[in-house]
């Protein structure tokens, strides 16, 4: 069963906190017992042993009775008593353990899991590590040895971290580096966000850094190299620095550019560490999507579009055959990677092919009838869609223009009147802006095969002056305040099948632009703040937890000019 509202946890009425994670959950009650409920993973629930172990109602840990708060990782849970004793239970080593006080802590105040890692702070500062790794012996509690940064210090998950005077952060350990370690991180002091964009995990903004300087800094996952950082795989909660003058950026899933003043564009991301300028990128105007995992182009006035691997040399290669592009969008699928572009009012497709890699553009030839002159095109892997200045729309399956099969049959989209805008989300979602204000959809399943496709009006976005197009649906309704529709599944992950949270963002007219990915949604305000909001699997809020966040959150944007990270 999924409940897409909140509904109560039975039994519980005094809980003072609470920790998540998958599918288990456990409670610190005012009677300082603690409660665990779920599938009891790695025996996370104190239950001792994983078989038959699932609970859908809360059960009482055994051996607790002062618990003030409780915290769980993927293979452990804690509690930390009034008198500052560590209790935990799950996954130690090879073996499922019972809740057993950890011996050598006592005095904390604070603690934070990772994995199998603890950290448990003191009363007097100090910070100590204890870790149960699956593979290995059992490892103190330690010190961590301090960081003399004079701040106070913060977990954030398996590293004890500090602000200086000066605003800059310093970390000991984490993401498997030795905690004798000590890392230095940009300054989180807030500079003024003048553009931002996101995609699946990563969020990079343009901001001042309280000079006349712009730049870049960017954050959330870095599995392909996204933040230019060699010593963290997975994600980065904190924005960083990138210094170049930028009048705009754009980001894939592997990486992101920026188009400089001048029209050079920098890159970094594609298992590059390191922002480099692209060979061959002159006077560029615009980025726009490459049909290439982990590519991007950018379209200058009067020529051939050009695009780049992020990975590799970054020289740019022409696209004869496509310039002037009015709008367009990328699809990736069953039917290969491939760009719909509109090239002079007509509908086209381009890609590179996958043995020559050189560029093939073909047109779209038939089937859209009574619709000319288009202005915009939207797909993912399930539809495409267009829209002509004459406020027409339609839709089709996406086909394979270069193969056997390259017919689309276009489905005439319906509504109450003319459109102003179409977007295609997650899972065939056809939305429209009308000309009347509505916000109209198409469901969330594959196209019918026979049209047409009616719009239904959604009253929750209705009526709307602005629309927002992207993997969520925004709009601004007359009442000055956005909304967003979010697709998260159940943990809030964004994977597997989606239910859609509503996000007020407020008075758009203090927000003043939005971008949208799978199942994230930012916002920059007209006084420079960032906010976010979606899941956080990858540091896309730039925050450390929790993994989901359903009311939108200001990101802290380094203040101070970086240069290149370490």
């Amino acid at each position: 069963m999924r409940a897409t509202s909140p509904r109560a946890v039975p039994e519980i009425t005094s809980a003072t906190g609470i920790a998540v994670d998958g599918a288990d959950g456990c409670a610190a009650l005012r009677s300082g017992d603690v409660v665990c409920w779920g599938s009891n993973v790695n025996g996370r629930m104190g239950a001792g042993d994983t078989r038959g172990g699932r609970a859908d109602a809360p059960g009482r840990v055994p051996g607790l009775t002062q618990a003030s708060a409780v915290r769980m990782s993927r293979t452990l849970t804690c509690a930390l008593t009034e008198s500052g004793e560590v209790w935990c239970w799950g996954r130690m080593g090879s073996q499922i353990v019972l809740p057993k006080k950890i011996a050598g802590l006592e005095g904390i105040v604070e603690i934070s899991l990772a994995y199998s890692t603890v950290l448990a702070r003191r009363n007097d500062r100090r910070v100590f590590v204890f870790a149960a790794p699956r593979r290995g012996p059992i490892v103190g509690p330690e010190p961590v040895p301090e960081l003399d940064l004079g701040g106070d210090v913060t977990l954030l998950g398996d590293r004890p971290c500090q602000i200086d005077k000066e605003g800059e952060i310093g970390c000991r350990g984490g993401k498997g580096k030795p905690v004798s370690e000590l890392t230095r991180l940009p300054s989180a002091r807030l500079g003024r966000a003048i553009q931002v964009d996101s995609d699946d995990g990563l969020t990079c903004a343009i901001h001042t850094d309280g000079t006349a300087a712009e730049q870049v800094s960017c954050w959330g996952s870095n599995e392909h190299g996204q933040l230019g950082l060699r010593d963290i795989i997975g994600a980065r909660t904190r924005p960083v620095a990138r210094s170049m003058g930028a009048t705009s950026v754009r980001v894939t899933h592997s990486g992101g550019c920026a188009l400089e003043k001048g029209g050079g564009v920098t890159c970094w991301g594609g298992g590059d560490f390191k922002n480099r300028p692209v060979d061959g990128a002159s006077n560029v105007q615009r980025l726009l999507e490459s049909p290439q995992f982990g590519g991007m182009c950018g379209q200058a006035k009067d020529v051939d579009l050009v695009c780049w691997s992020l990975s590799g040399t970054r020289t740019a290669t022409p696209v004869a055959g496509v310039r002037g592009v009015i709008d367009q969008a990328r699809y990736a699928g069953e039917k290969g990677e491939f760009v719909y572009a509109i090239l002079k009012g007509s509908l086209h497709a381009w890609r590179l092919n996958p043995e020559t890699r050189r560029p093939e553009v073909k047109p779209i030839a038939g089937g859209l009838r009574g619709i000319s002159g288009l202005v915009r095109v939207d797909a993912d892997s399930h539809a495409v869609c267009v829209l002509d200045k004459a406020g027409k729309a339609a839709c089709a399956t996406p086909a394979d223009p270069f193969g056997d099969d390259p017919k689309h049959t276009w489905l005439a989209v319906q509504a109450s009147s003319k459109l102003r805008e179409i977007s295609v989300s997650a899972g065939a979602r056809v939305c429209g802006l009308e000309e009347n204000g509505d916000v109209s959809c198409f469901g969330e399943n594959d196209l019918p095969v026979s049209g047409p496709l009616r719009l239904v009006p959604q009253r929750a976005f209705s009526p709307a002056v602005r629309f927002g197009r992207g993997d969520n649906l925004c709009a601004q309704g007359k009442d000055d305040v956005v909304r967003c529709s979010i697709g998260l599944d159940a943990r809030g992950s964004g994977h597997g099948d989606q239910i859609h949270v509503a996000i007020d963002f407020g008075p758009w007219k203090e927000i003043v632009g939005l971008s949208t990915s799978s199942s994230l949604v930012c916002g920059w305000t007209r006084a420079g703040e960032v906010l976010c909001a979606g899941t956080n699997d990858d540091g896309q809020l730039g925050i450390a937890d929790p993994i989901r966040v359903t009311e939108p959150h200001a990101v802290a944007l380094p203040r101070r000019e970086g240069g290149d990270p370490p």
